[in-house]
Order: structure tokens, then C-alpha cells, then sequence
């Protein structure tokens, strides 16, 4: 990112030449399925009025960067369906508040992502666009709900946004081999944002590397503050125990267990970090938390947005998956007092992971996801009970961090063994330690990529 944007800069490169290759890549990657618009005119556009800026001495971060959105965040320029006809008719006001500090910052749009319908999911299935295909093997699912976005950064595209409620940045990041991550609680402005949980809701970038994220992370923040990694030998990492670390597909768990044991080799800590059932915590207030505040956001959408009734909303949605979650908001949702029951539960992650910090270390590490991606076919093959089963599967690590409101980045630590596709690791840091976080993972990343050059 910040290479594009010093040589647009610098008149090395115009940005409507920039944009002009990011629309021909997005071109040859079409049958990945990883966009539901692309707006040539628009990148052309917009390009052009960058290099008039630049030509008049603005200094902008981003000049010239081409990026993709995910297709629930606002754009006044183009559609905003959350990959769903369910929200057909409806046109933003306005330019979601970090779409627009990108903007502002002279990035490029490209276009919308695909996504998993309405972001509940994560395999990035989508009933009415069709699923997203993985660029390291199209066979297999591109993980979700930011699939499109995953998918086309892996397959070229600079960088692109997208949101995470239960993992949905870091899952397909891990997957599609690139970086992801999902910032503190309110770090990120949700404005514009089509929501699936307030409470769990978070714009994240997703690029090409950590250097990427710090710089995305300041444009989107306006902190550009420089934090320091600790030296190896002061660096403290937190190991939790199962189930983390239980049931992890061979080729996830030699990657991981490879990773660990060559930072405990440059001279980093590992800490074996307390047990507690965190996911049964997880699992008792991360649904009831989602359905709760998903059916009040969508039947005020469909009212006050749309003006249709609820229950028309719902049958507008193309994906089983999704259209079944919905239908049940109609015929029994969470009430209430199951809602307070979850918010107060919700605490007890907020408490471990403050006890984690407090031992001390300096971040957790642990596999991104317990497995690898499962193929297309296999997905569209599932019953409502097997679907429901890979989901909770996928998202048993990414989930508590969003219920606790931690910063949590995803990086790839290598490849499969057995399959040669990605497998992610996934860091985890106090709230509000953002910028530390990013630069813990910076110097692990660099750890991880002189390993893969060495082998």
C-alpha cells in the first residue's frame, strides 16, 4: 500500500494507471466470485481527481491505493446490499465514516465484496451472488462473512475493508493467506455499517501485510502513533490451553506448533496461560447476544429503510442458511431477559482476558482457525445441522476476543504440509493496545517469513 501510494506521489506512477491494472486484475479474477459491483467509471474517476491533487502538492497516504469494500458498509457512489436482495431498494445517504476517511486519504474504490448473506456466516456462501472461491484453490470456500474481500486481496488487490462480528475479518484472512484485523471495541467509527450486533460489530482492513494494517489503521483512526515491539528475549507470549489447541487439522497444528517453538528459539517467553471454560462462556452469550440485537437492527431497517414489514424482509433472503437464522426471529427470538443474562456473562471473557494480560504477557497466540477450509461442494452439501456444526467449529478461537472487545490480528504463519494451503495465526492484545499489537506482530511476521525463506 504505502509503495503504491509513494510512487503516485512522487509521479512514479499515475493513479489511473493504478487503477486501471487493479480493474484488470479484478477482471481476470472474476470466476473467484470475489465482487458483487465493480464500478470502472467510478475508479477512473475518482484516479483522475487524485492525480490532479497530487499534480497541486496535496499530500495524501493512500493517492492512488486501489481498494475493495465489503458490501455492508455504506458508499453514496455505489449499491450497499449486504449481498442480499433482501435489502433491495434501499440507497445509502452517505459514505460509511471509514469509506470516507479512505476516500478522503485518496484511495481508490474499486467496488463492492461479496460476502456471506447479511454477514451470518462464515464460508462466504451466498444464495443470491454465489459462493466465493478461494485463490489458492477455487475448489474450496474462501471463509467468511468477508470472503470477497479476503479473496480479492489474496488474489492482487492492495487491500480492501470488512467487518467482524465473530471472526469474519480474521477467518477468511487466514484462509485466503493475508492479513486481517479486528480492532478494539469503538476504535473503528460504525457509522454506515450494516449491522448484524452492535455489541460485536467492527470495521477491520484486511492487506498484504502487517505494514499495511499500521498504516490503515492511522488513516482510519488518525493515530499514527509509533508503538515498539518488544526484543525477543522480553517478549511474553501467551499460550492458552485447550481447547485452543484440541482438535486443530495436522497440517494447522505442525504450522503452529513450528511458529511457537521458533519464537521460543530467538528468545521470546511462552506462557502457559490459566485454563477457563471460555467457550462455553462464549457459546452462552455470543448467539444470544448476535440474534438479539440482529432481529431489533433489521425490523427497524426493514420498517424505517425499506417500508416493508419484517416478515417480508425475511423471505427476500436468498441464502437458506441465513433466511432460517431470520425466520427464527420471527418464531422464537431471544427475549430480553435471555439478552441481559448474555451481556452480564459476557463479562466473565472480559475478566479472563484480563487476568491473561495480567500474568503478564504481552500477547496471546494461537491458531487463527482449528482447521482448513472445507471444499465448495462440500458446504453446499450440508444439512442446517452440519452447516451450524462448521460454523461454531470455524469460529471457536476468533469468537471470545469479539465478545471481550480485545484487538485480535491474523497472520499467515505458513502452509499446510498436507494441502499446501494457508494456515493463520491469530494474536491477541489488551484493549486499546492496537498500535503495540501491530508491532508485536510485525516483528513475528518478519520471524515467520525469515523461517518460510530459510526452508
Amino acid at each position: 500500500v504505502r509503495e503504491i501510494a509513494d510512487a503516485v506521489r512522487t509521479a512514479g506512477r499515475r493513479a489511473v494507471d493504478v487503477a486501471g491494472d487493479a480493474l484488470a486484475r479484478l477482471a481476470a479474477i472474476a470466476p473467484l466470485n470475489a465482487m458483487v459491483h465493480v464500478d470502472a467509471d467510478l475508479a477512473r474517476r475518482t484516479a483522475e481527481r487524485i492525480d490532479a491533487r497530487v499534480a497541486q502538492g496535496d499530500a495524501l497516504p493512500l493517492a492512488g491505493v486501489p481498494f475493495v469494500i465489503k458490501d455492508n458498509l455504506d458508499t453514496v457512489a455505489m449499491p450497499t446490499l449486504g449481498a442480499s436482495p433482501a435489502v433491495s431498494g434501499y440507497r445509502a445517504a452517505e459514505d460509511a465514516l471509514t469509506v470516507r476517511r479512505l476516500l478522503d486519504a485518496g484511495a481508490v474504490p474499486l467496488g463492492k465484496a461479496n460476502m456471506h448473506e447479511l454477514a451470518f456466516g462464515i464460508t462466504s456462501g451466498n444464495g443470491h451472488f454465489g459462493a466465493v472461491g478461494n485463490p489458492h484453490d477455487p475448489r474450496r470456500i474462501a471463509g467468511g462473512s468477508s470472503g470477497g474481500t479476503a479473496a480479492a486481496v489474496a488474489a492482487g488487490i492492495p487491500f480492501g475493508l470488512g467487518t467482524d462480528t465473530g471472526g469474519s475479518v480474521r477467518i477468511p484472512a487466514a484462509f485466503c493467506g493475508v492479513y486481517g484485523l479486528r480492532p478494539s471495541a469503538q476504535r473503528y467509527s460504525p457509522h454506515g455499517v450494516l449491522s448484524l450486533s452492535p455489541t460485536r460489530d467492527t470495521v477491520g482492513p484486511i492487506g498484504q501485510g502487517i505494514d499495511d494494517l499500521l498504516l490503515l489503521d492511522a488513516v482510519l483512526t488518525r493515530d499514527d502513533s509509533t508503538a515498539v515491539a518488544p526484543e525477543w528475549h522480553r517478549l511474553r507470549i501467551g499460550v492458552p490451553g485447550a481447547p485452543y489447541f484440541d482438535a486443530l487439522d495436522p497440517g494447522v497444528a505442525a504450522c503452529i506448533e513450528h511458529a511457537l517453538a521458533s519464537f521460543a528459539a530467538a528468545g521470546a517467553t511462552l506462557v502457559p496461560l490459566p485454563a477457563m471454560p471460555l467457550h462455553e462462556a462464549s457459546d452462552a452469550c455470543g448467539f444470544p447476544i448476535a440474534a438479539f440485537e440482529a432481529n431489533r437492527y433489521w425490523r427497524r431497517f426493514a420498517a424505517e429503510r425499506l417500508g416493508i414489514p419484517f416478515e417480508r424482509f425475511v423471505e427476500r433472503i436468498a441464502s437458506d442458511d441465513v433466511r432460517d437464522i431470520f425466520r427464527s426471529f420471527v418464531s422464537a427470538p431471544i427475549d430480553a431477559g435471555a439478552y441481559a443474562e448474555a451481556i452480564v456473562c459476557r463479562r466473565h471473557l472480559v475478566h479472563w482476558y484480563d487476568d491473561a494480560f495480567g500474568t503478564p504477557v504481552d500477547c496471546i497466540a494461537m491458531p487463527t482457525v482449528p482447521g482448513e477450509p472445507p471444499s465448495l461442494d462440500d458446504v453446499a452439501a450440508m444439512t442446517a445441522g452440519q452447516g451450524a456444526a462448521l460454523f461454531e467449529h470455524v469460529a471457536r478461537q476468533t469468537s471470545p476476543a469479539t465478545l471481550a472487545g480485545v484487538p485480535s490480528v491474523s497472520i499467515p504463519a505458513g502452509r499446510s504440509a498436507q494441502t499446501g494451503l494457508p494456515v493463520g495465526l491469530m494474536l491477541e492484545g489488551p484493549w486499546g493496545s492496537d498500535r503495540r499489537l501491530l508491532a508485536i506482530a510485525r516483528r513475528i511476521d518478519a520471524r515467520l517469513r525469515e523461517h518460510a525463506t530459510a526452508a
